[in-house]
C-alpha cells in the first residue's frame, strides 16, 4: 500500500526527512525514477548537508534531470555544501532553458560569480538581469525590495543594496525583516552604530523572533557591550527556552567573561535540551576544565 510508512512509497522518505536527518532513504528514493518529480524535488530540499559521494551523486543526477522542479531544487540542496562543491557542479544551469532554473542559479553563484568560467560568468549577468526584474516587478512590496537588496549585497553591488534596503524601509518603516536584514549589512560594512541601531529596531518591532534577539545580542557583544549582550540573552533565555542559538550565545558569553560556573549551568540545561549535539558535550569540557 501506498503509505507513509511503506518504503516503496515516496511519502515515507518525505516523512522521514521531515523528521530529522534521513540521507539514507531520502537518496534511495531520489534513485527511483517512478517517484513524481515534485516528491523528488521535495526530498532534495530535506537532505541533510554531508559531502559523501553518494549525496553528490544523486546531486548531479537531479541537476540533469528533465524536470526543472527537480533541477530548482537541486540548486537549492547545493547551497548548502561546501563552496568547492558547489563550483564543481551546477553551474551549466546558468544556461537552462527555463527561466525559473536560470534564476535560481543566480541565487546559487552569486558569491562565485567572479570564479566561474568565462561563458558562464556571461550567463550568470543575464540570468542576474532576469532575477532583477522579477523582483522589481513587486518592488513596491518591502519584502521583494529587501530580497533585492540583499541579492545586490551579495553580488557586490553595495550603492544598490542600499538603495534597495533604503526602499523597503521607506515603504513600510516597521517591516523588522528589512531592518534586521538591513542591520546586518551594516554591520558587514563596518557601520557599527547604524547597525546596531537597525537590529534593535527590528527586535523591538518583532518582539517573538528569537532570531532577532539573538543576532542583535551576538552583535552587542562583538562591538564590546558584552554586559548588555549577556543581559539581553538572559533575557531571551526565558522568553525562548527551546531556542539553541540563545542559550549557547548566553553560555559562550558567560565563558569569556570568566564567570565558568554560570556558562556550565546553561551548558547542562543544553545536554538536557540536546543531548546529541558534540558540540555541547566539548563545551561543557571545556568549562570543567576551566579552560
Amino acid at each position: 500500500p501506498n503509505t507513509a510508512s511503506d518504503e516503496s512509497h515516496y511519502g515515507a522518505a518525505i516523512s522521514a526527512g521531515r523528521a530529522g536527518s534521513a540521507n539514507g532513504l531520502l537518496l534511495r528514493s531520489l534513485a527511483n525514477p517512478e517517484f513524481p518529480a515534485i516528491a523528488r524535488a521535495t526530498m532534495l530540499t530535506l537532505l541533510a548537508p554531508q559531502a559523501d559521494k553518494a549525496l553528490l551523486t544523486a546531486l548531479q543526477a537531479a541537476i540533469d534531470d528533465p524536470d526543472p522542479l527537480v533541477r530548482i531544487a537541486a540548486l537549492r540542496a547545493l547551497r548548502s555544501q561546501p563552496a568547492e562543491v558547489q563550483m564543481q557542479q551546477g553551474s551549466q544551469l546558468l544556461h537552462d532553458p527555463v527561466r525559473g532554473v536560470r534564476v535560481e542559479a543566480a541565487l546559487t553563484y552569486a558569491e562565485y560569480r567572479d570564479l566561474l568560467p568565462a561563458r558562464d560568468a556571461r550567463a550568470f549577468e543575464s540570468a542576474a538581469d532576469d532575477y532583477r526584474s522579477a523582483m522589481l516587478a513587486t518592488a513596491n512590496m518591502p519584502e521583494s525590495a529587501t530580497i533585492l537588496a540583499e541579492f545586490e549585497s551579495r553580488t557586490g553591488n553595495p550603492a544598490d543594496a542600499e538603495r534597495y534596503f533604503r526602499h523597503a524601509i521607506r515603504v513600510d518603516p516597521a517591516f523588522a525583516g528589512a531592518r534586521h536584514a538591513y542591520g546586518l549589512y551594516l554591520v558587514r560594512a563596518g557601520r557599527s552604530d547604524d547597525a546596531l541601531a537597525e537590529l534593535r529596531l527590528a527586535a523591538g518591532l518583532e518582539p517573538e523572533s528569537s532570531r532577532y534577539v539573538y543576532v542583535l545580542g551576538v552583535a552587542l557583544n562583538s562591538l564590546g557591550l558584552a554586559d548588555e549582550a549577556m543581559g539581553l540573552l538572559q533575557k531571551a533565555r526565558k522568553d525562548f527556552p527551546d531556542d539553541f542559538d540563545i542559550a549557547w550565545g548566553l553560555a559562550t558569553m558567560l565563558r569569556d567573561s570568566g564567570d565558568n560556573a554560570a556558562a556550565l549551568s546553561v551548558a547542562r540545561e543544553l545536554e538536557e535540551q540536546f543531548p546529541e549535539d558534540p558540540n555541547v558535550a566539548a563545551l561543557i569540557n571545556s568549562l570543567q576544565e576551566g579552560r
